[in-house]
């Protein structure tokens, strides 16, 4: 089976500095590169900021959302193509569709199963925050 890398994704789609952003740090800092036996890529130049909605999607700071799922999606499927699996680590599920779009085109056809606790699936006009997760 093919070594496991980290790629840290500090980001928080909330539009300003969170805590959130500090998960890949506190993991590494609780030993998760020791305990999945691979190596550490580093946290990707991501952040997402702006607390305004975009009036097309409603989205808060579109254009770093978009740039954040465009890095993302090029380290994974580069991580993918020297024949590692990448682990995101990360502070929100905006880093998901970068890391489905990277597999994707590393891989082809992929599928994905999400499971959740609580039901936070909206969109643009739904969501009462306007955050991408």
């Amino acid at each position: 089976m093919e070594p496991l890398r980290l790629i840290g994704v500090p980001v928080d789609s909330v539009g300003r500095s969170a805590g959130t952003e500090n998960a890949p740090a506190a993991l590494r800092e609780l030993g998760l590169v020791e305990a999945i036996g691979g190596g550490d890529a580093g946290d990707l130049d991501v952040r997402i900021r702006g607390e305004e909605r975009d009036p097309e999607t409603g989205i808060v700071a579109s254009p770093d959302v978009l740039s954040t799922t465009e890095t993302v999606r090029s380290a994974v499927s580069e991580t993918i193509g020297r024949d590692e699996r990448p682990l995101l680590a990360g502070g929100c599920c905006s880093e998901v569709p970068g890391a489905l779009a990277g597999a994707r085109d590393a891989l082809g056809r992929i599928g994905l199963a999400y499971l959740d606790g609580h039901l936070d699936l909206y969109d643009g006009d739904t969501s009462p925050t306007g955050e991408a997760a």
